[in-house]
């Protein structure tokens, strides 16, 4: 429990501190400033000091670490439940992305408010958050969480199920090429997993058709885990409208201007069509793949390298041992003192010199 909030923050901490942030505030004013295309706007950033790049950072800082704490942790619960309920993979990850993103829209919206606040010159927290609650209320602060919770949900559902998908087809195509041993274990798997559907009440454990005996043998190496990343995050970068909405509705807020989604919605559309709602996509497609990376496959290595550790540690402590034997390490037994020998060399003759 605890250790997903640890790696949630510290992975979205690096995500942000590396590329996270000017990707965010490049792909932020290209929605503020909708005339812009990627080059100028970027160029416009650029010319106030590659600090401006990073305004707004501690305010992001602590959005991401608060953020990517809860996003882990609701998204590993429930991709954990899922996979109980023997669940398909892709589902369950759609579902726990969408968990994820929601809870985290809560703790997100206020912060990005900000970010979106100061993307033209720097600003006084203070001095604006006292400004808002006396003339708006708490709830300013809340502007966009409609488009925010749709944005944050569709957001980490498409990361999540979409890497999912695209590493079944990999594990799929392993399969076929693994040929021979692998594919027997391969199908025998999913006959019982047919079977897990239908008759067993009960929600079987090893019935997974990419769980423990089928999945050994069609591990993805992390560069293939990465690819995978690389590949969901550029998918998913569909529901990018309810970005630009978002940030359109935080900026109304800004010139209070109080608006819905949905007026939101009809008068951008009004402005510029459809490609309007689909500004700041291409450095949207890159933040999309270095947050994919980092927030979906990171957990996944980091994960897998974890469990090795525990496994390990397990074995070394549960090696069955009798009372004279010295500590296992490993399961090699350490030579004891009190016997004077060595103690794997038990059937030999002791020699004394």
């Amino acid at each position: 429990m605890s250790k997903d909030l640890v790696n949630g923050s510290i992975l979205h901490c690096l995500e942000t501190a590396s590329l996270g942030m000017p990707l965010e505030v490049w792909k932020t004013r290209m929605c503020v400033y909708r005339n812009e295309n990627t080059i100028r706007s970027f160029a416009s950033i650029y010319s106030k000091g590659v600090g401006q790049f990073y305004a707004g950072f501690y305010a992001k800082l602590v959005e991401s670490s608060s953020k990517g704490a809860v996003l882990l942790l609701s998204k590993e619960h429930m991709i954990n439940l899922c996979n109980n309920l023997n669940f398909n993979k892709t589902t369950s990850g759609f579902i726990g992305g969408a968990t994820g993103g929601i809870c985290q829209s809560f703790v997100m919206t206020p912060c990005t408010f900000f970010i979106t606040a100061s993307i033209d010159r720097k600003i006084n927290y203070k001095k604006k958050l006292v400004d808002i609650f006396r003339n708006k209320g708490f709830t300013t602060l809340y502007k966009g969480n409609s488009a925010m919770c749709l944005r944050q949900g569709t957001n980490w559902a498409s990361r999540q199920g979409l890497t999912e998908w695209v590493r079944h087809l990999f594990i799929e195509r392993k399969r076929k090429v693994g040929g021979g041993a692998g594919v027997e274990v391969g199908v025998k798997n999913e006959v019982t997993d047919k079977r897990g559907h239908v008759f067993q009440p009960t929600p079987a454990k090893d019935t997974h058709p990419l769980d423990k005996r089928g999945g050994a043998a069609h591990d993805l190496s992390p560069s293939e885990e990465l690819l995978c990343g690389v590949l969901g995050g550029a998918l998913s970068v569909w529901n990018n409208p309810f970005d630009v909405i978002r940030v359109y509705m935080q900026n109304s807020a800004n010139k209070n201007i109080k608006l819905t989604f949905f007026q939101s919605f009809v008068s951008l559309y009004r402005e510029g069509g459809i490609l309007y709602l689909y500004k700041g996509v291409i450095p949207r497609c890159f933040l999309c793949i270095w947050q994919t990376l980092f927030m979906v496959t990171g957990v996944k290595i980091l994960n897998k390298y974890s469990k090795g550790q525990d496994n390990s540690a397990d074995i070394q402590h549960s090696g069955g041992r009798s009372s004279l034997e010295g500590p296992r390490f490993e399961g090699k037994p350490i030579p004891n003192p009190l016997l004077g020998l060595d103690s794997t060399r038990t059937g030999h003759h002791h020699h004394h010199h």
